[in-house]
């Protein structure tokens, strides 16, 4: 057992330094000093520790925030694991519901609906490798109007043409900008006649 890493484990052939194992590895296939191995087995046992320790990364990388699969294999590719292993990563947290691209998009839209429009959002979403389908089904649940009124709300200082420009920027399309704007606007000359501002423009 490695002395500053007692997950891992120093394996000897002929008194020389092979490779070092997840100790898991070790106790699942009953490794013994004096043990005679041949070299696919070697490999075998290789590719079965990186598989360990690239899951076990690839959890880590998920408690930090949600991530979309092509995210994690860019990730685990980045970290110089196998394609091999990374498939079987993918596929195992897959089936543990660890990833899952509709549930990573459901997340992200909730975070960043309210200040963000609808094609910034889907751009952002392809930008992580989601595809379309998952895309336009979950976006078509958002409801822009509040996020974008607030947003005009809080923005605009009087030129309409500046306040579309900006929303537009942020992903908003135009026709609902200017619709929610003429709405912000019509609250606003409400407002002042209540307030008795005759020349209100």
């Amino acid at each position: 057992m490695q002395q500053k890493n007692k997950k891992y484990a120093n394996i000897y052939i002929d008194d020389v330094f092979v490779c070092s194992l997840q100790a898991i590895t070790v106790l699942k296939h009953n490794l013994q000093v004096g043990q005679v191995l041949q070299k696919d087995q070697l490999e075998s046992l290789q590719l079965d520790s990186e598989k360990n320790a690239a899951f076990d990364r690839s959890i880590k990388f998920l408690n930090i925030r949600l991530r979309s699969t092509q995210e994690m294999k860019e990730y685990l590719l980045s970290k110089g694991y196998m394609a091999q292993t990374v498939q079987y990563c993918i596929e195992k947290l897959g089936d543990y519901k660890y990833l899952d691209d509709r549930s990573f998009a459901k997340v992200y839209i909730a975070s960043k609906g309210q200040k963000n429009g609808k094609n910034k959002i889907a751009y952002e979403l392809r930008q992580f490798g989601v595809c379309s389908t998952i895309i336009d089904s979950e976006l078509s649940k958002l409801d822009s109007f509040v996020g974008l009124f607030k947003l005009i709300q809080k923005k605009y200082k009087g030129d309409k043409n500046k306040i579309i420009d900006y929303c537009i920027g942020r992903g908003y399309r135009y026709e609902e900008v200017k619709d929610t704007l003429d709405k912000y606007l019509m609250e606003l000359e409400c407002t002042a006649i209540e307030h008795g501002y005759k020349n209100f423009k």
